[in-house]
């Protein structure tokens, strides 16, 4: 029976994320409709998520996934190759270019300008170091994790700016177990992690996966994701290997019932026959 948490849980999944619970029989089933209904809410950009073997231990798995598709306001009107800095020096690329008034901001390290969509609720905030060296972008890539991006965009103001960029198609997946363990996220991989919120047995996880899809052309954008958390449980995570039983030795048998507690038969085998 459902503890008043897990139910919770399903109200709180079904009332705000529109999501649904379901069942599964076994690995197989549950990664092919997991992936089939990945694949449709990601209009096909992330076919496959998870594998029958990733889910051979699951008990529970969270799944989510986005889409998104916007148009650029105003689209690039010309593309030509130009070079691209690389760690092994430059390469020639489809440079896309556009002459237009977008908002902009210039930082101590960097600059950025933000290219809004047809759908104005949406922008592309693209940031860029100001020196072209790699130096500059590993400086610039360190710091991502403590940007304001909200204060970034309060700085923006409306520029005429020449933009030039590459046109780029990313399709990669990761598996997040140790970036979360790095990031000091860890008792959630352990027997000590607490789930009792959503879940009535003890859980640990055992794996993160995050996969995505994004494609930027002169028209606009097309983005996809997709997530899974695998959880386990904890007694299986660190069950000890099993007892090896071997009947190789004269053993008895007894058949038993257990609701009238009734010795039914019971048997010898001191000499197994040979059959042939």
């Amino acid at each position: 029976m459902a503890s008043a948490s897990s139910r919770q849980f399903k109200d709180l999944l079904q009332n705000h994320y529109f999501a649904g619970v379901k069942k599964f029989s076994s690995a197989a089933q549950a990664a092919k409709e997991i992936n089939s209904d990945v694949a449709t809410v990601t209009r096909d950009r992330i076919k496959k998520l998870v594998s029958p073997s990733a889910l051979q231990d699951a008990v529970m798995v969270l799944v989510s996934a986005l889409y998104f598709k916007g148009l650029w306001l105003t689209p690039f009107d010309m593309t030509v190759k130009g070079p691209f800095l690389t760690a092994s020096g430059n390469k020639q690329v489809d440079m896309m270019k556009l002459r237009t008034r977008v908002p902009y901001v210039k930082m101590p390290h960097f600059d950025a300008i933000s290219l809004p969509y047809t759908d104005k609720n949406y922008v592309m905030l693209i940031l860029r170091p100001l020196t072209r060296n790699m130096a500059a972008v590993s400086r610039l890539k360190d710091s991502l994790d403590i940007l304001d991006v909200a204060e970034i965009m309060k700085q923006m103001s409306r520029r005429p700016v020449q933009i030039s960029m590459p046109r780029f198609k990313i399709n990669t997946n990761y598996q997040l177990t140790r970036s979360m363990s790095q990031l000091g996220i860890r008792k959630i991989f352990t027997p000590q992690a607490d789930f009792g919120n959503i879940a009535d047995e003890p859980l640990a996880v055992s794996n993160i996966i995050h996969k995505v899809f994004m494609e930027v052309t002169e028209k606009g954008t097309e983005a996809a994701g997709a997530g899974a958390v695998i959880f386990v449980l904890t007694s299986a995570s660190v069950q000890p290997p099993p007892i090896q039983f071997k009947a190789d030795r004269p053993f008895f048998a007894i058949v038993w019932n257990k609701k009238h507690k009734i010795n039914l038969f019971s048997a010898y085998m001191g000499s197994p026959p040979v059959y042939d």
